[in-house]
């Protein structure tokens, strides 16, 4: 168990780096021709790599190893001298301890990884605590600080709120708040919090790989940028006061692990971010188009991974790979009965088709063969196996079936097969009833001569009780009638 979990780990791990490396390729080109929320989008990438190592690999099939045939008789030594044999010591050795090295490996990774996420707990707890005493403001998950400067920023994950800083009204204009308020409620609105909180837990989880911080650290960059890029598209107009607005802004030393803020430490990508306000385009179709190209890039990407797995190879004895295609083939038999393709039946019974499937709604091949009178396909499927005692509730049985259709010869055929004369599948009728209903004098006389009972009833449907001899005579059928009263047929 501890060594398939480091297994995936490390495979999770070559992944990640590589989504990595992709997206940090591509988000600027991606950024430059479809927008900067497409170049976030990218980043969606990362996640589906890991998702698509938990799709099962794909199987190869390979044939079982042969055992080894029993050894021969050994022969007597030619020398007719005797010869003195030492009876053999059997010893048993001791098993040598083996050092459980995959568990001691997935508990230190397991350790470090804790040790991690304590620490952005702790980081997390520093960061509120700078924040000072938060008062709600009576608006809808916006809280103010008792501290000038402490904002304005997204915090917490599960249930996160906006934090204005003391100073809001003074520092800020109307129309930069305004703005300000749109970019914290973007945040909101997408989630970006909770996405942070899930790159945290990954960089605690992945804690040596560096493509993993390197990634989280761009990522927040991106955030950002497709958060202005939201807010602009709905306020074109307000580039300068926007831009002021970020200059004003007071940054921390580092972002909250569970939240939304840009860190002092960023300072050298601010560039990107004033560029995109100033090239910043809100055309709808070439937002559209760049959404479509991530989206496929997207799906490719976690086809590539999937792909890139180790095949799964598995042994299979003959009798094994017999019974995996007779599982598949069993729809494919039925549909070949149905159209009354006798060579096809012939084909796939040859290639292991499992004569007794039970196709959902329709009885079994068997069953359709009789019902449909294909006296050929009925002997093809005996003859390969198929139950001719098999019945499905709402199709009755085979031999149901063939005296329903007056079938005498396949009567005959599921009888030396084995068929039961006085067989019942509720919802149904006995054979004798069926052919008795039908008026077919030969089949009637064929099945009481194998024994069936000339005054078994059943009851067909509710409150309706049924015999040879009642049908027989409900649907006019003299002849059967005078030949069930000569076997004993009572009223």
């Amino acid at each position: 168990m501890a060594a398939d979990i480091l297994l995936f780990l490390g495979k999770a791990n070559i992944a990640l780096a590589a989504a990595v490396l992709l997206v940090l390729a591509l988000r600027r080109p991606v950024r430059k021709a479809f927008g900067a929320r497409n170049a976030y989008a990218l980043w969606l990438i990362a996640p589906l790599s890991i998702l698509a190592l938990l799709i099962p690999a794909r199987t190869v099939v390979l044939p079982a190893p042969a055992l080894a045939s029993p050894a021969a008789v050994i022969a007597a030594p030619s020398s007719s001298e005797p010869r003195l044999v030492a009876p053999a010591m059997s010893q048993k050795t001791p098993p040598t301890p083996t050092i459980p090295l995959g568990e001691i490996a997935l508990g230190l990774w397991l350790l470090v990884a804790f040790g991690g996420l304590i620490l952005q707990v702790e980081r997390q707890r520093r960061f509120v605590r700078s924040l000072g005493a938060l008062t709600l403001t009576g608006e809808d998950r916006l809280v103010r600080s008792d501290r000038p400067g402490v904002g304005p920023a997204v915090i917490g994950a599960l249930t996160p709120c906006v934090v204005l800083p003391a100073d809001f009204d003074r520092q800020y204009t109307p129309e930069e708040q305004a703005l300000i308020l749109a970019h914290e409620r973007n945040h909101l609105a997408v989630g970006d919090a909770q996405i942070n909180a899930v790159v945290t837990g990954l960089q605690c989880l992945f804690w040596f790989n560096p493509f993993v911080h390197l990634g989280a650290a761009t990522l927040r960059i991106d955030q950002e940028i497709a958060c202005d890029a939201a807010v602009l598209a709905r306020h074109p107009k307000t580039r300068r006061a926007y831009g002021e607005a970020m200059l004003k802004t007071q940054l921390a030393a580092c972002a909250p692990p569970m939240g939304c803020h840009w860190p002092a430490s960023a300072n050298k990508q601010l560039k990107e971010r004033f560029t995109m306000l100033t090239h910043h385009q809100t055309n709808r179709h070439r937002h559209l188009a760049g959404a479509v190209a991530v989206a496929v890039l997207g799906l490719a990407t976690t086809a590539a991974a999937w792909a890139a797995q180790p095949a799964q190879t598995v042994q299979q004895t003959p009798d094994e790979a017999r019974r995996a295609v007779a599982r598949h083939l069993g729809q494919p038999l039925y549909d070949a009965v149905e159209r009354k393709d006798l060579r096809s039946v012939r084909e796939l019974i040859a290639l292991g088709a499992n004569p007794n499937y039970i196709a959902r709604g329709d009885g079994s091949a068997l069953i359709q063969a009789t019902r449909s009178g294909q006296a050929d396909v009925v002997r093809a499927l005996l003859a390969a196996g198929a139950d001719p005692n098999l019945g499905v509730r709402g199709d009755g049985n085979p031999l149901i079936q063939a005296s329903l259709a007056g079938r005498l010869d396949i009567v005959q055929a599921l009888v030396e097969r084995g068929a039961n004369v006085d067989s019942f599948v509720p919802g149904d009728e006995t054979p004798l009833i069926g052919a008795a209903r039908r008026g077919d004098l030969a089949v009637v006389k064929y099945l009481v001569e194998r024994g069936a009972d000339v005054n078994r009833a059943v009851v067909a449907n509710p409150g309706e009780m049924r015999s040879p001899l009642g049908m027989a005579r409900k649907n006019g059928h003299g002849a059967v009638v005078s030949y069930l009263k000569s076997r004993g047929a009572r009223d």
